[in-house]
């Protein structure tokens, strides 16, 4: 035989009818042993599915011939029947030497060679290949596969690589990006057109210089009222009324104007007249009426300690009130400090039952009983004591000794509670080192370091400072506080009074905190 078609594949899409197919290329085999593959294609997804010979189909013609394809059951619509030439590719004749050489099997081995060429030949079609002109390098090798990843080309543009995205994430990006170009796209036309029309708004109503007084807009329109023109024969602005034509009244050129009433003083707007249009002591006291500069015109900070000439604040310009004290509070109570929310509101974990606010610490005093969520303002300064130690209460053995006073807190800073009195004649004050802060929003310092007596309280050894026990150690701070934030604070207890041979010594006092704004 001889092969002259080259075609080694065909389809045929079904109809739930059709079940014979026509080979038209030649093929080996025939029945079970058709060297044929049937796929059974899904078109709208493109799954396929292999079919059996024997079960989905059989097979008729062959063995170097044309033949038929027929199926068991006929494909239905939406499914395609696609038939592929395929030789097995081994060769099975044994050539002996001096035996009889036929032509019929020496060119049918040449025929399946041929169908095997042809076979390879349509796959390497299908496959990725450079064009014919490359003359480069190009590994065509595929990487190991990554579910949902990509192929791309290498940077070096000489081999294929995985994408480092996933194929739905750069789909999901580059829709994203053009979902928003096309987007700004709208955006800029929207803006293109809001701005055409301002334009000719403009156009309508500002027409510019001209050398006389036009009768119609720049558009040819009918002239509206509030249209502008300058008048550069007159050197005036002019405004049309709606019926004729007007100078702008109170425009100022010159001095004069000032000084003639051209230009009234409901005719200045708010900060029209800024600093550097002043003239150094232009405006004195003399041109100042009286009470015309009120504290609601003054910015914040505007007059600083630069602005005040020596002298220049008497007491008789201070109103009485103007100038208050302080407030000082105080607790020794355990709690919280809170600043509010920049709303005025009270920040998370402040019980408003408990608090003690700005307004009524007017006056300042001790924190009042059960209110011991404390309201500050942003700037504070203060001290905190550590609570006293408890005096001794013998002298013959060191279990007489008084318990030490505790620690009070706030803001990292630590004032340290005072030693207790010690028995067997004890060392006298303790000298406590605090814990003490400087940064850019605390600054604190040592005040008064004594701890707790030593001595005890009874009969020949009592002590006066014994008897009452003492603060620890107490330190000044100054603090800038944050909006909405809350502060834990501890105060120390004072020590209890040791119990001896000698009496019962008494306990030390608590600390404390005092708050000054």
């Amino acid at each position: 035989m001889t092969i002259n078609a080259t075609a080694t594949t065909l389809s045929y899409d079904g109809n739930g009818s059709t079940t014979a197919f026509p080979v038209s290329f030649q093929f080996f085999g025939t029945t079970t042993t058709a060297e044929l593959k049937v796929i059974e294609v899904t078109i709208s997804t493109g799954a396929e599915v292999l079919k059996t010979n024997g079960s989905d189909y059989t097979v008729s013609g062959g063995n170097g011939a044309t033949g038929t394809v027929t199926a068991s059951t006929a494909p239905a619509s939406g499914k395609r029947w696609v038939i592929i030439r395929n030789t097995t590719n081994s060769q099975n004749v044994d050539y002996v030497e001096n035996d009889a050489f036929p032509a019929e099997i020496h060119e049918r081995t040449v025929d399946r060679l041929t169908a095997l060429v042809q076979e390879i030949a349509t796959i390497l079609d299908k496959v990725l290949k450079t064009p014919e002109g490359f003359v480069g390098t190009f590994n065509g090798n595929i990487p190991t596969p990554i579910a949902g990843r990509g192929l791309q080309f290498n940077s070096a543009g000489d081999g294929l690589e995985i994408t480092e995205e996933s194929i739905a994430n750069i789909i999901s990006t580059a829709t994203t990006l053009k979902n928003d170009t096309e987007t700004l796209k709208n955006t800029t036309e929207t803006y293109k057109d809001s701005a055409l029309s301002s334009l000719n708004g403009i156009q309508i109503i500002s027409l510019g210089a001209k050398s006389s007084a036009p009768t119609v807009d720049n558009n040819g329109n009918a002239l509206v009222a509030g249209t502008l023109y300058y008048d550069t024969t007159a050197t005036l602005a002019k405004i049309y009324n709606g019926t004729a034509w007007q100078t702008i009244a109170g425009l100022v050129s010159s001095a004069s104007d000032l000084t003639t009433g051209l230009l009234p003083l409901a005719r200045l707007a708010d900060g029209s007249i800024i600093t550097v249009k002043l003239a150094d002591n232009a405006v004195t006291t003399a041109k100042i009426a009286n009470n015309s500069v009120t504290q609601a015109k003054m910015a914040n900070n505007s007059v600083g300690t630069a602005e005040l000439i020596d002298g220049s604040v008497t007491l008789d310009k201070i109103a009485d009130g103007a100038v208050g004290l302080p407030t000082s509070i105080f607790t020794n109570t355990t709690g919280k400090f809170f600043t509010r929310n920049t709303d005025g509101s009270l920040p998370t974990n402040i019980d408003s039952t408990k608090v003690w606010s700005l307004t009524d610490q007017a006056g300042g005093g001790v924190m009042p009983s059960g209110k011991n969520h404390i309201e500050l303002p942003l700037k504070v300064s203060g001290t905190l004591g550590g609570g006293g130690g408890g005096g001794s209460g013998g002298y013959n053995s060191s279990s007489d000794a008084g318990s030490d006073g505790g620690d009070t807190t706030f803001l990292g800073i630590t004032a340290e509670g005072g030693n207790g009195g010690r028995g067997l004649g004890g060392s006298g004050y303790s000298n406590l080192t605090d814990t003490l802060v400087n940064n850019s929003t605390i600054i604190s310092f040592s005040l008064n370091n004594r701890g707790g007596s030593s001595n005890n309280s009874s009969a020949d050894y009592v002590d006066t400072q014994g008897v009452k026990g003492y603060n620890g150690g107490q330190v000044f701070f100054i603090a800038t506080l944050t909006a909405g934030t809350v502060y834990d604070y501890v105060v120390g207890g004072g020590g209890s009074g040791g119990s001896g041979d000698r009496g019962s010594g008494a306990s030390g006092e608590n600390g404390f905190i005092t708050i000054n704004y």
